[in-house]
């Protein structure tokens, strides 16, 4: 079925099939798909004369986290269930009794079951959306592609699942074409109420809305470089949702 869907996106050709076709070569689970995906876009944009910078981007489901990755959900009868999301893409939950108390496990309650069952749809749910994201940031890293400081904003790290994986990949910016890059951590200035770039230094500093920003390719990184992002990872107390070479 899933073939069937890609042959079918591969004959309506044309920049409508760009953005599922991009979707599913990042996001499939089955590599044949992911495969015949990835070969019905480049054969697309051969046709029309474009390259894989030019597929638009999607925006992933946000499930209402907050930009810390995580969402509280009222349930009847006064329970509550936390959902967290960390920034190594571990989805974890716990819930509340109505007298406020963490609960061992899940209300037993006959009233709350509808509820709670809703409440593990939903973090089933991110689970899966979070396994698409790695796996496409992943392939971003992969093919180098840099992103506007637009697209990177609205469809990276201002979506708060996408963006909770990206607080842990180091990156890096350009303001003048490429030829100059300068790496660092995404990190929120709730003084600035504005996202910086966290240096190899430990300086917060500005992102310019000129940048051109990419994941970094741990090939490029010196063994210098390596110990001094995996010291500031480790004092963040940061995991990574992939390894970019030895980094924590």
């Amino acid at each position: 079925m899933a073939l069937t869907a890609v042959k079918a996106l591969g004959c309506v050709g044309g920049e409508r099939a760009l953005p599922a076709l991009r979707q599913l070569k990042a996001e499939a689970k089955l590599s044949a798909v992911r495969r015949a995906a990835s070969r019905d876009l480049d054969w697309t944009l051969s046709e029309a004369h474009l390259s894989r910078v030019d597929v638009p981007e999607w925006q992933a489901e946000t499930f209402e986290l907050d930009r810390d990755g995580r969402r509280v959900i009222a349930l009847d009868h006064g329970y509550t269930v936390m959902i967290q999301l960390d920034a190594d893409g571990t989805v974890t939950s716990f819930y509340r009794s109505p007298a406020g108390l963490r609960m061992a496990g899940k209300p037993r309650s006959v009233h709350a079951v509808d509820s709670v069952r809703e409440a593990s749809e939903i973090v089933a749910n991110l689970r899966s959306v979070v396994y698409a994201e790695r796996f496409r940031l992943k392939q971003l890293m992969q093919d180098q592609r840099a992103l506007t400081y637009e697209d990177w904003m609205e469809f990276y790290l201002g979506n708060p699942v996408t963006g909770r994986l990206c607080r842990a990949l180091v990156w890096e910016s350009s303001v003048d074409g490429g030829e100059r890059w300068q790496r660092f951590l995404p990190v929120w200035s709730a003084r600035r109420e504005a996202w910086q770039r966290l240096g190899e230094d430990g300086v917060s500093r500005d992102i310019s809305a000129e940048s051109r920003v990419r994941v970094v390719d741990p090939k490029h990184l010196t063994a210098a470089e390596t110990r001094a992002w995996a010291t500031r990872l480790r004092k963040l107390r940061l995991t990574q949702p992939f390894k970019q070479s030895n980094l924590p």
